[in-house]
């Protein structure tokens, strides 16, 4: 069993923790790289910058409302 293999599972419970986790997207993402799963890899990775766009806009308007 590759490491990418234990890693996928462990991943997906991380996911199951938190569905948009970037780290565990992320992480997903080079799996299937590694994998060859091209398609899978760029889903993964789309949902992680998704996710990282939507974090970044919550940041800014943080730092907009306290001053």
């Amino acid at each position: 069993e590759s490491t990418c293999t234990k890693a996928i599972d462990l991943f997906a419970k991380a996911l199951e923790q938190k569905p948009n986790g970037v780290e565990a997207l992320t992480g997903m993402g080079y799996c299937h790289i590694d994998a060859k799963q091209y398609a899978s890899a760029f889903s993964k990775f789309r949902a992680a910058l998704s996710d990282g766009v939507v974090l970044a806009a919550g940041a800014d308007q943080q730092v907009h409302r306290r001053h």
